[in-house]
């Protein structure tokens, strides 16, 4: 189910997208200043813990996140 920002919680995932295709996601870690902390994989960079807008512009500004229902 698709939560709001001021709602993510450890464990969602983010997906970025720019005009409609996802183009990269990552999974909430944590948070500071009430700003989500992602960990996700830049293609052959390595594998980051960064703030949710801290990321390649290439994966575009929209974001949504998603928690999933067990």
């Amino acid at each position: 189910m698709e939560v709001q920002i001021a709602d993510a919680l450890p464990g969602d995932i983010v997906l970025y997208s720019g005009e409609g295709d996802i183009n990269h996601s990552g999974i909430v870690v944590g948070e500071t200043f009430k700003v989500p902390l992602i960990c996700s994989k830049w293609g052959n960079a390595g594998e980051f813990i960064h703030l949710l807008n801290y990321c390649p512009d290439i994966y575009g500004p929209k974001t949504q996140f998603y928690r999933c229902q067990l």
